[in-house]
């Protein structure tokens, strides 16, 4: 687990954990840092404010997540500083890349338009307080399996409930944004409405297009005009965004055993699978023969670990 912490130990009230797959807490009480260097999660924090408010800081920006909020905190955002108010009472799920790309990457996964939502730039969304409660219920449900160390199939347990939870956010999202058809994007925002549209061309196209061009001249848009909608609307650039959602498929196709890395490489334009093994080292740290190796450990140990005041990732 990442120990450079972003909350205090004396915070945790209710945890439990799978180490290096998923971690749940429950948190009260006040707490600030501040970071010399910017904190990158390793990784995405989903984060409901049942009272009181958090605050952190990123660049020049601070977002607040204030009661009946909910927020993620993204590996791709760094923070600065962060502070809980004395009255903080919250839910935390810390959720790994991995549990994150068997999620969104499995056959029935969720819509572009909100895994980017989800995994993209800081957020806060105000829920109903019937979402509110929904969400609550899923994560101390998720904090229970958890702790369920006997249980055969603890990973599949945990992998569920975790589905359920990013099932219901993304039933709050629907509600909040819509569910982004044709009739509902004519009224956005020119550089709203491009960018939606290129989330869905890379959904379809990314094994076989990843250069910025492509996407441009199906839009009828320049390359420029592409590469402000998409800044705009993610922090990012557009190379940046589809060497993401490149990286993502490459996860996916790896966690199937019956296609071999090289197999990988042709299906994702990569001239040989030395170039795939650089472009995949540079997102995950790792090459593509230890990551397929470690998702596949993870996945026959079955074990639940559980500390009593763990730190946060």
């Amino acid at each position: 687990m990442d120990k450079f912490s972003i909350i205090s130990a004396q915070q945790i009230i209710k945890t439990n954990y799978k180490e290096h797959y998923i971690y749940g807490y429950e948190l009260k009480g006040a707490y600030k840092a501040s970071f010399e260097k910017p904190f990158y999660s390793d990784y995405i924090i989903i984060v409901t404010v049942l009272r009181g408010k958090l605050s952190y800081t990123f660049g020049d920006r601070t977002m607040t997540i204030e009661q009946g909020q909910f927020s993620t905190i993204s590996f791709l955002n760094p923070i600065d500083s962060i502070r809980y108010s004395a009255d903080f009472h919250g839910l935390a799920v810390a959720a790994s890349k991995l549990l994150i790309s068997d999620i969104f990457l499995n056959k029935n996964h969720f819509p572009p338009a909100f895994r980017m939502r989800f995994a993209g730039q800081h957020q806060t969304l105000a829920l109903s307080f019937r979402e509110q409660k929904i969400i609550a219920e899923d994560i101390h449900r998720l904090i229970g399996a958890l702790g369920n160390k006997e249980h055969r199939y603890s990973i599949e347990l945990n992998y569920a409930h975790f589905y359920i939870l990013l099932t219901d956010i993304a039933n709050a999202l629907w509600n909040a944004y819509g569910n982004d058809t044709d009739d509902l994007l004519q009224g956005l925002p020119r550089p709203k409405y491009i960018f939606r549209q290129f989330i869905k061309l890379v959904d379809e196209n990314i094994e076989k297009e990843s250069s910025v061009q492509f996407y441009a001249d199906k839009l009828c848009i320049s390359k420029q005009y592409l590469s402000l909608a998409v800044k705009e609307n993610t922090g990012e650039s557009v190379g940046s965004v589809l060497s993401r959602i490149r990286f993502e498929q490459a996860v996916r196709l790896l966690r199937d055993p019956s296609v071999t890395i090289q197999q990988v490489a042709d299906r994702l334009g990569f001239a040989d699978q030395s170039s795939f093994g650089k472009f995949f080292k540079k997102h995950e740290g790792v090459s593509p023969l230890q990551y397929r190796k470690a998702a596949r450990d993870i996945h026959v140990s079955g074990n639940s670990s559980v500390s009593e005041k763990p730190e946060m990732p």
